[in-house]
């Protein structure tokens, strides 16, 4: 790693939560991937969007996403653009885990700063961490169509499945 990769790194790394150890750090995120999932249950009970965990509704949540950016409209959920970006990112995870029998969240330190934790998802030898993915996917590059979030899957996890197709 060059040293301005590193210093990015380090940076980032800083502004991650801080705990005393594994354990607090996977009490707090197993509560807060929890209470982001069931906040998001219930603005989907009140929207169009059925949020049933399968691989074909990341279509339809970012099409339901974008209508509501098109509109401004984030705050009729009592939700910012910020928070709601978020739920996506692990509702994304969720999908992987409910229908990946290798998926399942984790919680890993992280390498560059001691004492700092990220919430994440591993399938196999594959770890995505961070609650991140899918901040300011509204100005994204290369999202002209807006299915981001469906393409971001088939990359990780069909490509995934395909190679363990093949291995058997």
């Amino acid at each position: 790693m060059s040293k301005a990769g590193l210093e990015v790194a380090v940076k980032y790394g800083e502004k991650l939560n801080e705990f005393n150890s594994m354990a607090d750090a996977e009490s707090y995120f197993f509560e807060y991937k929890d209470s982001l999932l069931s906040r998001f249950e219930n603005i989907c009970t009140d929207s169009k969007f059925n949020a049933d965990y399968s691989v074909d509704s990341l279509k339809t949540l970012e099409k339901w996403y974008f209508e509501l950016w098109e509109k401004d409209d984030f705050a009729s959920f009592a939700v910012s653009r910020a928070e709601f970006e978020e739920m996506l990112t692990v509702y994304f995870d969720e999908v992987a885990v409910r229908n990946i029998d290798e998926a399942q969240w984790e919680v890993m330190a992280y390498p560059f700063v001691n004492g700092k934790y990220e919430l994440g998802l591993k399938c196999g030898l594959m770890n995505l961490a961070g609650l991140g993915h899918f901040r300011d996917l509204c100005t994204m590059q290369g999202n002209k169509r807006r299915n981001f979030i469906s393409r971001e899957y088939k990359k990780y996890f069909d490509t995934y499945l395909q190679y363990m197709q093949d291995q058997k």
